[in-house]
């Protein structure tokens, strides 16, 4: 089933020799931008595994740890002159890793038994995962939408959670959500492990089938490329469920004059677009045109945006948490460099590691999902505690 995901084990290797040596990937590669060293470039990594695939010698493991180091935010693929698809070539090498080591890196492994065991990469409990649904939420059983929380949400950003779902209500949105939801199944796929990631996406299909899903809202870009673009390469034609980023419904929303916003809310701030969200998805528009309907909102953007965006190193918080701190340090630099007081974005990853960036770098500027300046443009009085 390895080569339906991604280029395929055997494929990567011709793309190995279709690299230019430009080096054009290594310019603004955010790992690369911080350890400073060549063989942590995406050029660097393919001249070396090509090496070794050359002399039919296994990867040492020093190669293997930078091939991990990789954030997968894809802004070398911007770049690339011959077109290569870099972080898909990425996910191959790690799949080969695991074919032949039989696991992945150790802060992988950990994550994936926690998944397995407790239903979501952070350990945490089952019963845990609904704790942030408000007693008063409106819930339609019945309904054929699902809102998609995401472990991220569930655990760690639940107040975004929580007013996502009262934020659905307001505009009489009808939806349901899953009293035991499962982990959608994003570290596998990018981990290596592809045959746990393919589990995953089975056994939540079954579920959404019982459950009569027809479209998946989901807030997380991590739950949404995964959903959206994982499932159908993993399960085949057979998943035909909609899948939308909450800033997708919430746009047309707002175009289509469904929803009107009541309360203005005199700041000045900027926005960090998700690699997930943007670079894999093209979703640039939708977040900013909700950001451009905010009553009382300035917005200003960062020197780097879009397609150019720089990452907040939030995937390499799993096993290489310096590094991701490091990463998400100079992203916070160019907040404070637009001038904003406050900086938006729409995944709770992004969330956390710009939040903590600020705080370790004592820097001046406050992280605010966009979820939450929703809800307060909407009148909704639980929103003003986030703000």
């Amino acid at each position: 089933m390895r080569n339906k995901m991604t280029l395929g084990i055997k494929n990567y290797k011709d793309q190995l020799y279709i690299c230019a040596k430009c080096g054009y990937c290594r310019v603004d590669c955010p790992i690369r931008k911080i350890k400073g060293f060549e063989t942590s470039s995406p050029r660097a990594i393919f001249l070396l595994v090509k090496h070794y695939l050359d002399k039919k010698e296994g990867l040492p493991s020093e190669l293997v740890e930078i091939i991990y180091q990789c954030t997968t935010c894809g802004l070398c693929r911007e770049v690339c002159p011959t077109e290569l698809d870099i972080p898909e070539i990425i996910r191959s090498l790690r799949m080969d890793i695991v074919k032949e080591q039989g696991k992945p890196i150790k802060g992988f492994i950990k994550a994936t038994d926690n998944v397995l065991s407790k239903g979501n990469p952070l350990g945490r409990d089952r019963d845990e995962r609904c704790d942030w649904v408000p007693d008063d939420i409106i819930i339609d059983k019945n309904s054929p939408n699902l809102f998609y929380v995401g472990c991220m949400y569930s655990y760690w950003e639940m107040h975004s959670a929580e007013l996502t779902v009262r934020i659905l209500n307001k505009i009489n949105y009808s939806f349901k959500i899953m009293e035991e939801e499962p982990c959608c199944g994003m570290l596998e796929c990018w981990d290596g492990e592809i045959e746990v990631a393919e589990e995953i996406a089975r056994k939540n299909f079954e579920k959404f089938k019982a459950a009569g899903i027809s479209t998946i809202i989901t807030s997380c870009p991590g739950c949404y490329s995964t959903l959206k673009e994982a499932y159908p390469k993993l399960i085949g034609k057979e998943f035909k469920i909609i899948v939308l980023h909450i800033s997708e419904l919430l746009a047309q929303l707002i175009e289509e004059k469904k929803i009107n916003f009541e309360r203005e809310n005199n700041i000045t701030l900027t926005y960090h677009d998700p690699c997930h969200l943007g670079r894999y998805h093209g979703i640039y528009e939708a977040p900013r045109k909700i950001i451009n309907a905010l009553p009382g909102v300035k917005f200003i953007e960062m020197e780097n945006i879009k397609e150019e965006s720089n990452c907040c190193g939030g995937p390499l918080r799993t096993a290489f948490l310096d590094y991701a701190q490091e990463i998400g340090k100079n992203r916070a630099l160019e907040i404070v460099n637009s001038g904003a007081k406050y900086v938006t974005t729409i995944c709770p990853q992004c969330s956390i590691s710009l939040r903590q960036a600020a705080a370790l770098n004592e820097l001046d500027f406050k992280v605010i999902d966009l979820i939450v300046l929703v809800a307060y443009a909407l009148n909704l009085e639980e929103a003003e505690d986030y703000l």
